[in-house]
């Protein structure tokens, strides 16, 4: 399963390259891994061939996204509690960026306190 989501479209502040990557630590502290995100407008030069839109298939790609892939194996409980943080990331991403704030150390470093069960039986796994 692979999903991609465009950050520009929605939310016309997330043209920033720095709050694009900002959101892709915000998912990686609250545990989604799996994801790609990139930054409309960065470049980056490889053994002297500079890629434009770093990171995109095409340097003409007029959003800001990011991707997700999930593993084989994954469990419906475990897609739920992916699709569940990413829409939490998302909305606060979104409050964060539309009040032109810089973004919050806090806000990407905050740890949810709740287990659910998918935690819970993955942890058992382990």
């Amino acid at each position: 399963i692979s999903i991609g989501v465009s950050l520009s479209q929605s939310n016309p502040q997330a043209s920033n390259p720095k709050d694009v990557s900002f959101f892709g630590s915000m998912l990686f502290s609250r545990r989604v891994s799996g994801t790609r995100v990139v930054a409309l407008g960065t470049s980056k030069e490889v053994c002297g061939i500079k890629f434009e839109n770093y990171g995109s298939h095409s340097d003409n790609y007029p959003y800001s996204y990011f991707t997700a892939a999930c593993a084989i194996g994954i469990t419906r409980d475990e897609i739920d509690l992916v699709i569940q943080r990413i829409d939490s990331t998302l909305t606060e991403y979104r409050q964060v960026t539309k009040t032109n704030q810089e973004p919050l150390k806090s806000l990407a470093t905050e740890n949810t306190e709740e287990t659910t069960e998918a935690e819970s039986h993955e942890e058992s796994r382990s």
